[in-house]
């Protein structure tokens, strides 16, 4: 049962608006950049790479359509999400007192991860149009599995502040 004090919804703050602007025009340009470059694909293109960047498992030139369609869903359904923070599973309790600043900030993370999920999308969906031109290389793992536990931990550390 939620019990939690209910959402008063607040104006996007500045932020908040540029995140998801970032995110909407990222995920809108992977289906263009999947669009443009779609007609010099090969029949078969990199649909996979491993821990170092390289290409590990191939595919039909269709499923450069597939991190572009994924954007396109997931991207929006978080911007929608976030209107319902009170529904989110928190780590300490949520009362009247600190409701509104958990509800921030749990919609701040949640939109930072959606533009760094809409931006990987975007440099995927590159590395599978332009095999011969890497962008991460090598770097890409560290990114994927860096930046989101960074953002994390940026939440959770007022957390522990505050106990």
């Amino acid at each position: 049962m939620n019990n939690r004090p209910p959402v008063t919804i607040h104006q996007r703050s500045t932020i908040e608006w540029v995140l998801d602007g970032v995110a909407v025009a990222v995920a809108i340009g992977c289906v263009a950049l999947a669009a443009t470059n779609y007609g010099s694909l090969p029949e078969t293109i990199p649909v996979h790479f491993g821990p170092s960047g390289e290409a590990d498992r191939w595919g039909n030139k269709n499923m450069v359509w597939l991190l572009p369609a994924i954007a396109i869903v997931l991207i929006p359904f978080i911007i929608y999400l976030c209107r319902r923070p009170d529904r989110f599973n928190y780590p300490q309790k949520i009362t009247v007192e600190n409701a509104q600043s958990e509800y921030a900030r749990a919609r701040l993370t949640l939109r930072w991860l959606n533009a760094f999920f809409a931006s990987l999308f975007f440099v995927l969906t590159w590395e599978i149009t332009h095999p011969t031109v890497s962008i991460l290389g090598s770097w890409l793992l560290p990114i994927v599995i860096g930046v989101p536990f960074v953002v994390l931990i940026l939440n959770f550390v007022p957390l522990f502040r505050k106990t």
